[in-house]
């Protein structure tokens, strides 16, 4: 697109926030713009001239991107689950307390 490179569109996605792959296509042979996008960011680069097309890097990515998403979805649950355990224990021990206070008044009183 005139006026928008690859660049460009690596550092929008980074901006946003979401996890996208970027596949690269070039119909350039000049690599070091390209390169310098690879290293902002981007998952993948395909030349136009290349003899295989740009599909298994782009599935490849896009498995990447899910194995990414179940990671975090699965880090979220473990620390869902961690601060209701916290919860857990800290209602837990008030319990304790309170069962132990209670079951050594009749102690306190003879």
């Amino acid at each position: 697109m005139p006026g928008f490179s690859g660049l460009d569109a690596v550092l929008v996605l980074q901006a946003s926030g979401l996890d996208v792959p970027i596949i690269c296509v070039s119909g350039t042979v000049e690599r070091t713009p390209l390169s310098t996008v690879m290293k902002s960011g981007a998952n993948g680069l395909h030349h136009e001239g290349q003899p295989q097309a740009p599909g298994p890097p782009i599935d490849r990515e896009l498995r990447d991107a899910e194995v990414r998403r179940e990671r975090r979805r699965a880090e979220q649950a473990e620390r869902r689950m961690m601060e209701e355990l916290r919860r857990s224990n800290e209602e837990l021990q008030r319990f304790a307390h309170v069962a132990s206070h209670d079951l050594q008044e009749p102690l306190r009183m003879s």
